[in-house]
């Protein structure tokens, strides 16, 4: 049987709000993020309880625990709706009117209420606050309704033509009359699903903040006219100014500032640099089209360049140059063993195209030359040198 209350709509509203990091990180959109993760898990709770309980309630459990999960639905969309300041068909009289209009309650047109006041009412009523329901304003001056038991028995329903009839008993300090309000169970659930599909507006919210946020990256032009590493440092900024991540730009910029301090190491380390410097405008292009996954496989190939062929032990040595190296790191035993790996490194590997002092070079050189063998000994390898 296909859900009743489609799951999409809150996974679209969870998926929008999760691809794009704006509503985390700016102020703007940040103050509703806690709100809006709330919400997300709630709706998906809610609908998957619904969907497969959604069925006329056989006993009074089972319909107290629709309206409960139901009116958690209906309040998660509907906080995040106000948070939003979206307005959404708060003053209709569409689902209820029949029930207003007729008995028990007898209202006039206009005593009718809107459609979530009714429903504010019912709620109270079937378990919210079955001992004290004086808010409505279609009461009675100084009237207070109880409500021993709710309505869940399709036989009734059947005498009164309403065959999937669910509703409440109710007392009134107003009158000795003993009342039964009664609806249809499938116009309670129109109602519920109509609400839910509400979601859907702030889904198109969300679309438009991360649509207006791009559309004013996109008209971030980088200054390709300057220094290498000056472009690299304006495509930093341009990315932390998006909150997206720029640690391969970063280490780029390290590997081209840091001070060569072995002159026979200058061949090897001036064609790694000149590799990323190749790959500048590729770069430049996909930051200006917004390709975050470009932007990450660009760099990738010289930064992480890794040979096919390596000694045994290789990447667990490489594994703990780059994780235990740094430079607030350098009195603990992690570092020690740190430096210890850089050493077998460069005796099985990497003296092969650069000579490595890890004892008497910083960490920034060491994860440089490091880098250096690694890319130059792929190329060699791919024939590419």
């Amino acid at each position: 049987m296909d859900n009743y209350f489609v799951p999409q709509l809150s996974w679209d509203f969870r998926n929008t709000i999760n691809k794009s990091p704006i509503f985390i990180y700016d102020e703007q959109y940040k103050n509703h993020y806690n709100l809006a993760y709330v919400v997300m898990d709630r709706l998906d709770t809610c609908v998957k309880y619904l969907n497969k309980h959604i069925s006329y309630p056989k006993n009074e459990e089972d319909f107290l625990s629709f309206m409960m999960f139901s009116c958690m639905l209906v309040d998660a969309v509907k906080q995040i709706l106000k948070d939003l300041d979206i307005e959404a068909l708060s003053k209709e009289s569409k689902y209820f009117r029949k029930a207003c209009l007729g008995g028990p309650l007898n209202l006039s047109e206009e005593e009718c209420p809107t459609d979530d006041k009714f429903f504010e009412y019912f709620r109270s009523l079937t378990f919210a606050h079955p001992f004290e329901t004086s808010r409505p304003k279609f009461f009675q001056k100084g009237e207070i309704q109880y409500s021993p038991w709710v309505i869940a028995n399709s036989t009734v329903g059947a005498l009164l033509e309403i065959p999937d009839a669910i509703g409440v008993r109710i007392y009134s300090n107003k009158y000795d009359d003993i009342l039964d309000l009664r609806l249809s169970f499938a116009t309670l659930k129109e109602y519920i699903k109509s609400r839910y599909e509400c979601i859907s507006l702030a889904t198109k919210w969300a679309e438009n903040a991360v649509d207006k946020e791009k559309s004013k990256w996109r008209r971030q032009k980088i200054n390709r006219v300057q220094e290498p590493i000056d472009i690299f440092r304006e495509i930093s900024k341009i990315l932390t100014s998006r909150y997206e991540e720029a640690y391969d730009i970063e280490k780029a910029i390290n590997y081209l500032e840091c001070i060569n301090t072995v002159e026979n190491n200058k061949k090897a380390v001036d064609q790694f640099r000149n590799a990323l410097i190749e790959k500048i405008p590729a770069l430049c292009d996909a930051v200006e089209n917004l390709d975050n996954n470009l932007m990450a496989e660009i760099l990738g190939d010289v930064i992480h360049a890794q040979p096919e062929r390596m000694h045994n032990g290789a990447y667990y040595q490489l594994e703990k140059i780059f994780s235990y190296l740094t430079e607030n790191n350098n009195y603990s035993d992690n570092y020690k063993w740190g430096l210890e790996q850089a050493q077998y490194f460069s005796e099985a590997f990497a003296k092969k195209w650069v000579i490595i002092k890890p004892y008497e070079m910083s960490c920034n050189e060491i994860k440089l030359l490091v880098c250096v063998a690694c890319y130059i000994e792929k190329s060699d390898q791919e024939g590419l040198t």
